[in-house]
C-alpha cells in the first residue's frame, strides 16, 4: 500500500473520530440542557405554587436565562483551549437546549402564579364575608379587623404568605363626597417584588396612581414593581 492511500485511510480513520467525538460532546449537552431546562421550569413553577404568587418563579427563570448568558460567554472563551474544550462545547449546547425550554416555561409559571392567587383569595373569603357582614349589620365598615373578632370570626386567619402573613386593613370614613369605605390588601412583596393584592368596597383604587393588570374575581392586582 503506497503512502497515499495509507494517508487517506489514516484521514478517514481520524475523521470518523472525530464524527463521533462531536456527536458524544453534542448529545451530553443536549441531554444536560434538557435535563436542566426541565429542571428549573418545573423549580419555578412550584416556586410560583407555594410562594402565593409573588413572581419568585419568573424571576428564577429571569436569573437563570442570564447564567446561561453569562454562561455561554465563558465557555466561548474556554473553548479555544484544549484542555477545555469538550466541556466548554457540552456547556454551549447545553445552554442553547435549556434556553428555549425556559422560554417556553414563562406562560407555564405565570399560569401556576395565577393559581396561586386564586387561592389566595379563596383563603380570604371568610374575612371578606366578615367585612360585609359586619358592614351590612352596623351600617359602617369595622374600624380594624380586630373589631370581627369573635362575632363574625374566631380569630383573624393568615394570609398564608409566608413574610406578609398578615391582612392590610383600612378604613376610610365618609366625607362630603363618598360613603365610608374600606379596603382589604395582601402584600405580595418580599424581596423580589412589590405587588399587592387589593378588594376594596367599591370596586375602585384608593389611590390615583393604582392601577390593575389583573383581576382575581373582584380582587385587584396592584403593579408595583
Amino acid at each position: 500500500m503506497d503512502s497515499s492511500a495509507a494517508a487517506r485511510i489514516d484521514g478517514l480513520y481520524y475523521a470518523d473520530r472525530r464524527r463521533k467525538r462531536n456527536w458524544r460532546i453534542v448529545g451530553r449537552g443536549v441531554r444536560l440542557g434538557a435535563a436542566s431546562g426541565g429542571g428549573i421550569v418545573a423549580c419555578a413553577m412550584a416556586a410560583e405554587s407555594f410562594g402565593g404568587g409573588r413572581d419568585l418563579g419568573l424571576v428564577f427563570l429571569l436569573v437563570s436565562i442570564l447564567s446561561i448568558v453569562v454562561g455561554g460567554t465563558l465557555s466561548l472563551f474556554l473553548s479555544v483551549l484544549v484542555r477545555w474544550r469538550n466541556a466548554a462545547l457540552s456547556a454551549l449546547v447545553a445552554g442553547a437546549t435549556a434556553t428555549p425550554l425556559l422560554l417556553a416555561g414563562f406562560p407555564l409559571v405565570s399560569g401556576a402564579r395565577e393559581l396561586a392567587l386564586e387561592r389566595l383569595v379563596r383563603r380570604s373569603e371568610p374575612v371578606v364575608a366578615a367585612l360585609r357582614a359586619f358592614e351590612a349589620r352596623n351600617g359602617l365598615p369595622p374600624p380594624s379587623l380586630d373589631a370581627l373578632v369573635p362575632e363574625f370570626l374566631p380569630s383573624i386567619p393568615a394570609t398564608g404568605i409566608p413574610d406578609a402573613s398578615s391582612y392590610a386593613y383600612e378604613f376610610e370614613p365618609a366625607s362630603d363626597n363618598s360613603p365610608p369605605s374600606w379596603r382589604l390588601g395582601i402584600k405580595l412583596g418580599g424581596i423580589f417584588d412589590f405587588d399587592e393584592l387589593v378588594l376594596t368596597s367599591d370596586g375602585k383604587p384608593w389611590l390615583f396612581n393604582e392601577f390593575s393588570d389583573t383581576r382575581i374575581g373582584e380582587w385587584m392586582l396592584i403593579d408595583r414593581f
